[in-house]
C-alpha cells in the first residue's frame, strides 16, 4: 500500500500462502511475510513476490509474531530454529547458485556434514541432503549428483534435493552436487563431500603380505612333506611292482607253455579234421568245374563238407555245426562219421531220408533225448545228389537254402524249417526234398551262414542273403575258378578290419 493506494497480495501473486504468521519490512522497503511452510518476499517497487520454501533450504514453519530486523538482516523464528536472511548479500549475489550440504546420514544416523566422513569397515546406507539458493527464484532449482568411485555417471537432473545409497562398501568416494539454474546454466564448481569407508584388516597391504608369506611357507612345507611321503610311497610301489612283475612273468611263462600245449593239441585236431574231409579231386569225376571256399574262424572249424559216391551218383553235403572252434570241430567229426556209416549201410536212401537218419543217430550219439537240459546241439545243412547218367538232381535242406542256375536263370531252393539234432522232437521235423532235371553246364551253390552273417561294409551291417544272390547272379557265367577269386575278394573287402564272426564254407558245382 501507499499513501493513496492499497495492493492486495495472495497466492495468485506468488505468496506461499494466504495466511501469514509474521510480517517485517527491511531497510530497502521489501516486505517479508512468514507462513506455515516458508517465507515470501514482496518487492513493492516491482510487485515481484519471491517465495522461500523447503526447496530453498528452509526447515519447519514460521512462528506467530516472530520476525524482526537486526544488523540489516531479517530474522524469522521457525519451528526448527532461527532463520536469518541477509538481504544485502542476496541482492549482491543475484542469480548465482551456491550448493550447500544440509545433512548427511549414515545408516539413519546424522553426522557432521562440515568435515570429511571417515567410517570403519562395514556396509552402510548413505543419505545426503543438499540445497542451493537462487535468490531471484528460489523455488526453481534443479540438481544433479554423483558418488565418485561408486556411480559410473551423473544422475538424471532432478528437483529432489537428496540422494540415497542403500549399500555402500569399503572405498574412497567423493559425493558431488551441481546445480542448474532456470536458464539451464550449471554451477562452475560442484559441491564435493569426501567419504572414506576403511578396508577390513584382511584387505590391507600389510596383512596381505603377511598372509602371502604365510601361504608360501605353508605351501613349501606341505610340498616338502608331500614329496617326502611320495618318495617313500614310490619306493614301496617299486618294490611291490617288482614283486608283481616277477609273479606276472612267471604266470606268463606258465600260460605260454599251456597255450603252446593247447595250440599244439588244436593243431593236431585240425590235422585230424582235415584228414576226415574228403579230397576235392573226387568232385572232378562228376562235375566239370567246382570250387570250395573254406575259412575256419579258429584253427578248427564247425563247418564241414562230405562227399560220397555210389556208381553214377554222388552225394555232396555242406553242413554248419553248432558253435565253432573246438566244440564245432567235435560236432563236425561226429557228423562226418555218422554220415559215412549211414550212407554205407543204406546206399539207397535219398538226401531227405539221409537227413532223417542223421537226425536220429545224432540225437542218440549226444544223448539228446535223455539229457535233462535239452541242449540245442546239432547242425544246419543242405545235401545234393547228382545222377550223372541223366542229370537228375535231388536237393534236401535243413535250415540252409541252395542256389541253382538253370539255363542262365538263378533261383533259390528255399530251406526247410527243421534242423538236424537240436531239442525239437523228430516227430515234428520234416526235411523237404526237391527233384530237379538239370542239364550240362547248370550250376549249384551250397553255403553256410558264415558269409551272409558277416558284419562289415560302410555301415558295418550283415552281408545278407540278397547280396550273395546278387553277386552269384552277376558272376555265374564266369569259370568257377574266377568265381571263387571274386567271392573270396568280395568277402575280404566286406569284412575289412571287422573280426570274422563264424566259420565260412561255400561250394560251387557245374554239371
Amino acid at each position: 500500500f501507499s499513501r493513496d493506494s492499497m495492493v492486495n497480495y495472495t497466492v495468485k501473486q506468488g505468496l506461499l500462502s494466504d495466511y501469514s504468521y509474521s510480517l517485517v519490512m527491511d531497510d530497502s522497503g521489501n516486505v517479508w511475510v512468514g507462513h506455515r511452510e516458508g517465507v515470501s518476499k514482496i518487492v513493492p517497487s516491482s510487485g515481484q513476490v519471491v517465495p522461500f520454501g523447503s526447496q530453498a533450504g528452509l526447515q519447519g514453519d514460521c512462528l506467530p509474531n516472530a520476525a524482526g530486523l537486526f544488523s540489516r538482516k531479517v530474522l524469522m523464528g521457525m519451528t526448527d530454529g532461527l532463520t536469518v536472511f541477509d538481504y544485502e548479500a542476496m541482492s549482491q549475489r543475484g542469480n548465482r547458485l551456491m550448493p550447500v550440504m544440509v545433512s548427511v546420514k549414515v545408516s539413519d544416523k546424522e553426522v557432521d556434514e562440515s568435515r570429511p566422513l571417515v567410517l570403519p569397515y562395514g556396509r552402510y546406507s548413505l543419505r545426503f541432503e543438499f540445497t542451493a539458493f537462487n535468490y531471484a527464484q528460489p523455488g526453481i532449482v534443479r540438481y544433479q549428483y554423483k558418488l565418485e568411485g561408486w556411480d559410473e555417471k551423473w544422475s538424471d537432473i532432478t528437483l529432489n534435493n537428496w540422494a540415497f545409497y542403500p549399500r555402500v562398501e569399503e572405498g574412497n568416494y567423493s559425493f558431488m552436487v551441481r546445480v542448474y539454474a532456470p536458464d539451464g546454466s550449471v554451477t562452475s564448481q560442484p559441491l564435493s563431500f569426501f567419504v572414506e569407508i576403511k578396508k577390513p584388516f584382511w584387505k590391507k597391504t600389510g596383512f596381505q603380505l603377511l598372509g602371502l608369506l604365510s601361504f608360501i611357507l605353508l605351501t613349501a612345507g606341505v610340498v616338502y612333506l608331500r614329496e617326502r611321503r611320495q618318495r617313500a610311497f614310490q619306493r614301496y610301489l617299486k618294490k611291490l611292482l617288482d614283486e608283481r612283475t616277477a609273479e606276472v612273468v612267471r604266470q606268463k611263462q606258465e600260460l605260454e607253455i599251456k597255450n603252446k600245449d593247447i595250440t599244439d593239441s588244436i593243431n593236431y585236431a585240425r590235422r585230424i579234421q582235415s584228414s576226415m574231409l574228403p579230397p576235392v579231386e573226387r568232385l572232378r569225376e562228376y562235375f566239370s568245374e567246382n570250387f570250395i571256399v573254406y575259412y575256419p574262424r579258429d584253427i578248427v572249424s564247425g563247418d564241414f563238407y562230405w562227399i560220397h559216391t555210389n556208381g553214377s551218383k554222388i552225394l555232396v553235403l555242406c553242413a554248419d555245426s553248432t558253435g565253432h572252434g573246438v566244440p564245432g570241430a567235435f560236432m563236425s567229426i561226429i557228423g562226418i562219421t555218422l554220415m559215412k556209416d549211414i550212407a554205407t549201410s543204406n546206399p539207397s536212401l535219398s538226401p531227405a531220408e539221409l537227413f532223417k537218419h542223421l537226425d536220429r543217430e545224432l540225437r542218440i550219439t549226444i544223448n539228446q533225448d535223455r539229457s535233462s537240459d535239452k541242449t540245442s546241439d546239432g547242425m544246419d545243412a543242405c545235401m545234393v545228389e547228382l545222377d550223372v547218367s541223366d542229370y537228375t538232381v535231388k536237393i534236401a535242406t535243413a535250415m540252409r537254402p541252395v542256389f541253382v542256375v538253370q539255363k542262365g536263370q538263378l533261383k533259390i531252393i528255399e530251406a526247410s524249417k527243421s534242423s538236424i539234432g537240436s531239442n525239437v522232437s523228430p516227430k515234428e521235423k520234416e526235411f523237404e526234398e526237391h527233384i530237379l532235371q538239370m542239364a550240362k553246364g547248370d550250376l549249384i551253390y551250397m553255403f553256410t551262414d558264415g558269409i551272409t552273417d558277416q558284419f562289415g561294409g560302410p555301415s558295418n551291417k550283415k552281408f545278407k542273403l540278397h547280396q550273395l544272390k546278387k553277386l552269384i547272379d552277376t558272376i555265374h557265367s564266369k569259370p568257377l575258378n574266377e568265381q571263387k577269386e571274386i567271392i573270396e575278394e568280395t568277402f575280404r573287402m566286406w569284412k575289412g578290419e571287422t573280426p570274422q564272426l563264424d566259420d565260412v564254407l561255400m561250394i560251387g558245382l557245374r554239371l
